[in-house]
């Protein structure tokens, strides 16, 4: 059975003999990704993290992963700029389901960072924060002012 998510393997450039702080951030928008960003610079500061925007692409059922509708080239050169503006690696994963592919994209050893803003009812990124949490994942929420993403 082929597995539910298609994410190419990107060589990443790392020392193997110093551990790695694997710190993850899934896309959610560009002003709360942003802010996750700085949040993960700011809780790795003086680390050597290895720091991961993963962006997950829901491809519709009756096409193949491999064949989705928008080309993993335009979606790299559209989240580019922001990951390499943190110094971070893009991660594009092709799923039939977004939580699932951001599982595909975890290790071990990750650490979640995400970027909400404060409301009296749980946005979509605390639903996510909770819902991966609950599953064993270390998880760090960010909230952020209205203002500031």
């Amino acid at each position: 059975m082929k597995p539910n998510t298609y994410a190419p393997q990107l060589p990443l450039s790392t020392r193997p003999d110093l551990p790695v702080l694997d710190i993850v951030v899934p896309f959610t928008t560009r002003p709360l990704t942003r802010a996750a960003l700085t949040a993960a610079e700011r809780l790795s500061a003086g680390l050597l993290p290895l720091i991961r925007m993963v962006r997950t692409q829901v491809v519709p059922f009756p096409l193949q992963l491999e064949s989705a509708s928008v080309s993993t080239k335009v979606l790299r050169r559209h989240f580019a700029p922001l990951a390499e503006e943190f110094g971070a690696h893009l991660e594009i994963c092709l799923t039939r389901d977004n939580r699932e592919g951001l599982l595909h994209a975890l290790t071990a050893n990750s650490l979640v960072v995400i970027a909400a803003r404060r409301h009296w009812w749980k946005s979509r990124e605390e639903r996510l924060a909770i819902w991966l949490s609950r599953r064993g994942w270390n998880v760090a929420l960010e909230f952020v002012e209205k203002n500031n993403a």
